[in-house]
Formats: structure tokens, sequence, C-alpha cells
């Protein structure tokens, strides 16, 4: 059934047993030879196809996990993000807090002030030691300057905070931001690459094995006859 010099091979591509020359096994380089000696190159041609459209769909894929889990991180960023502007607030709370505990101690000292000075300008018999309540009057005053400048620098040091922790977080937003629309305009691209019609893939690689041979006979190159036998595939399979 096989030719004497022949030598027993299986294809690749189709898992076929074929008989193929000696003279030939030197030239040949991978399992398509083996098919065009045999007769399967369309069936191979099919196979391929379906393995190079099988090797595509797991690609894509595999860039659809990608860019999943980045975008998990960029969720993830965006959570810590909004955890931040929720301390910015709370810390906002904080000093607005200070603030009117400030002021409120502030018209406190202005009210004791005011009742010290009250005081002095109506006659007590016997009247206290004059020394005295100046040097009373005098620390009242000094603490109520000090209270001012402390409200004073807890004010600017609060507004610059707060402006400058919101020009922060608005920009780390818009970046992610950006990031999002990217990934988003990327997995719309991934899904239509992937709708591309499986019957479209294979009529293109059923034409490949014809221009294999095509090219074959123009070169001169022996196919099925050597030293005048022919070689004869086999009926059996792996």
């Amino acid at each position: 059934m096989f030719p004497d010099n022949g030598k027993a091979v299986c294809c690749a591509p189709c898992h076929e047993r074929v008989r193929v020359p000696e003279s030939r096994l030197s030239e040949m380089c991978n399992g398509d030879d083996v098919c065009e000696l045999a007769g399967h190159e369309a069936d191979c041609a099919i196979a391929s196809s379906a393995d190079a459209q099988d090797s595509d769909v797991a690609l894509i894929a595999e860039q659809v996990n990608q860019i999943l889990t980045t975008t998990t991180k960029h969720d993830t960023q965006l959570t810590s993000l909004d955890s931040r502007l929720n301390d910015l607030e709370a810390t906002t709370a904080r000093l607005s807090f200070t603030h009117s505990s400030l002021e409120s101690t502030l018209a406190d000292l202005i009210a004791r002030v005011s009742a010290i000075e009250s005081q002095l300008a109506i006659p007590h018999p016997p009247p206290p030691p004059a020394v005295d309540l100046e040097i009373a009057v005098e620390r009242l005053a000094v603490d109520l300057d000090s209270l001012r400048a402390a409200l004073t620098t807890v004010e600017m040091r609060a507004s610059v905070e707060v402006q400058s922790e919101s020009l922060r977080l608005r920009e780390e937003f818009q970046a992610v931001k950006g990031l999002a629309m990217g990934l988003k305009a990327s997995v719309g691209f991934l899904l239509q690459r992937s709708s591309v019609p499986i019957q479209q893939q294979q009529q293109v690689g059923a034409r490949v094995p014809g221009t294999a041979r095509a090219a074959a006979s123009a070169s001169g190159s022996p196919s099925t006859v050597t030293g005048g036998k022919s070689v004869v595939p086999s009926d059996t399979k792996l």
C-alpha cells in the first residue's frame, strides 16, 4: 500500500498518518509540507484558520481582563479619593467649629472688658485700689490681643489648606476621569474587533492551500511523485 522507500509520519495540523518518501523528509520544515504531499491541504487550512481565530479570541479576552483589572484599580483610586474628600469635609467642619469657639471666647472677653470699664466709670465706696484695676485691665487687653492674633492665624491657615487640598483633589479626579474614558474607548474597540464573522476568516484561510500548490508547481518541485513511485495516503488515523 505504501512505497518501499517511504516513511510513515504524522501530519501535525490534521493528525493524519501519511507515507512520505525519504528523499523528501529532509526538505520538509513543518506539518504543512506533509499535508501538501498527502493531499490534506484543504482540511489543514480550515483547522489552521480555526486555531488562528481561537488565538485571536484568547488574546482579546486577555486584553479585556487587563482592562478590567485596570478599571478595578482606578475604581479603588476613586474610592480613596472620595474618602479623602470626606476627610477634608470633616476637617473643614472642625475648623469651622474652632472658629466659632474662638469667636465666642472673644465675645466673652469683650463683654468682660466692657463690664470692667463700666465698673471703673461708676464710683464705689470705698473704691478699690486703682493700681490693681489698671493691672487687671492691661492683662485683659493683652489676652484680648493674643486671642485676636490667634484667631486671624487660624482663619488664614484654614483657608489656605482648604483651597490647596480642594485644587489637588480636583486635579486627581480629572486625571482619573480621563483614564476611565480612555479605558471605555479601548473596551469598545476590542468588542467591535471580537464581532468579526467566523465564516469570513475560514473562507480567507481556505484559499491559502491553492496558492501554496500553485507556487510549488511553478517552482518545479516534486509533490507526489519521486523516483517513479507515487505517494499514497493512509486510510487509517491515529
